[in-house]
């Protein structure tokens, strides 16, 4: 069987404004189960994106948790991955703005955990073409994006399962595409399920092959922490190593760097994509989502971001309000 790269981690915020015993709730459920369950298995690297909210919180509030975190960094466990420090959706703001959120977040993960971010993690997946220069101008290598995303370029088959190189103004970033479908199918598979898919898809994997299973860290069940779930799948990676490798996305990137470009258009997370459509269209968009889910082709791309100021008239007044905020 062919050797496969495998990426495991988690994306995590804190939304402003949320109630504590919700945040509580979160990091008794999810955040640090996941977390002391992965320090278990010292030779299963990942990749691990905070918000600077949820870091600030963390520090306040579980500052042991932030100590856990700067331990498995420092043995090479964890890579630590950027954005924008206040998880802002990065192509609604102004450039200089766009930097200055990244800027931010990098030196606080320089000054607290003594290591500089390669890559970063994109709010709600939300991309712009423009952010390839965006990003490598932040000193940022490397992104993530939904396979799906990957599909609307042109993407297929084997092409989901390699890293690409998003280009502008002669700036180029790698982009690494998540397997989201499959995270979310692990909610419904066991850890041999989870195990047998990932050695179905090495059987014809090639030297450039990876699967990124990142998610939402908030979840609490599988596949990130869930009733010991986490804990058998990573003894499953331990025992099949012969043949499953879990890297850090540097690494992978330096093992295998990307060579193939791809032009991605404006576009989101499936999620994004269907809240931005009205009832109507959203009801249709969900019935050709299931008709593909059953072999009948790929449902339409769903809606636009940007529509949400349209959509959700608050986020279009909020908009306006940061815009003015910015001229003065």
């Amino acid at each position: 069987m062919n050797r496969l790269a495998l990426i495991i981690g988690t994306h995590n915020h804190l939304p402003l404004g949320q109630p504590e015993a919700i945040s509580e709730d979160v990091y008794q459920c999810a955040l640090r189960p996941f977390l002391s369950t992965l320090y278990a298995f010292p030779e299963v690297p990942a990749a691990l994106h905070y918000s600077g909210l949820l870091l600030e919180w963390l520090e306040e509030r579980h500052p042991e948790l932030v100590m856990l975190i700067a331990e498995m960094v420092g043995r090479h466990q964890a890579e630590i991955v950027g954005g924008g420090y206040y998880d802002p959706i990065l192509p609604m703001i102004p450039a200089n703005d766009r930097l200055g959120q990244l800027e931010k977040m990098t030196t606080h993960l320089r000054v607290r955990f003594g290591t500089r971010p390669r890559g970063c993690w994109l709010a709600e997946q939300v991309w712009d073409p423009s952010l390839a220069s965006t990003l490598r101008t932040g000193g940022m290598e490397y992104t993530f994006l939904d396979e799906t995303q990957f599909g609307l370029a042109g993407a297929g088959g084997p092409e989901l399962l390699c890293a690409g190189v998003a280009e502008d103004q002669g700036k180029h970033v790698a982009v690494i595409p998540v397997q989201t479908r499959l995270v979310d199918r692990a909610a419904t598979l066991s850890p041999a399920g989870l195990l047998a898919e990932l050695a179905r898809i090495a059987e014809s994997a090639g030297p450039s092959t990876v699967v990124a299973l990142v998610g939402d860290g908030a979840r609490s069940g599988p596949p990130f922490a869930s009733n010991g779930w986490l804990e058998e799948f990573l003894g499953l990676v331990r025992q099949n190593a012969a043949w499953l490798e879990p890297v850090t996305p540097s690494a992978h990137l330096r093992a295998a760097p990307p060579s193939s470009r791809i032009y991605l258009p404006n576009c989101s997370s499936q999620l994004v994509a269907e809240w931005s459509l009205d009832p109507d269209r959203r009801k249709a968009w969900r019935e050709a989502r299931d008709a593909a889910g059953h072999g009948n082709g790929a449902p339409p791309p769903g809606g636009y971001f940007r529509q949400f100021f349209v959509r959700y008239p608050e986020s279009g007044l909020m908009y306006a309000k940061m815009m003015h905020t910015h001229v003065l």
